[in-house]
């Protein structure tokens, strides 16, 4: 079923995006808070 592995597919690309995203955010923070100090 093609429906389902573009689902799938659509998914797991979001949730990489999600992950990356948070990450960028994390290193952000923790920059800042080096630069801070």
């Amino acid at each position: 079923m093609p429906i389902v592995c573009i689902s799938v597919f659509f998914m797991l690309y979001t949730y990489t995006i999600l992950f990356i995203l948070s990450l960028a955010v994390a290193y952000f923070v923790l920059y800042k808070k080096l630069l801070a100090f």
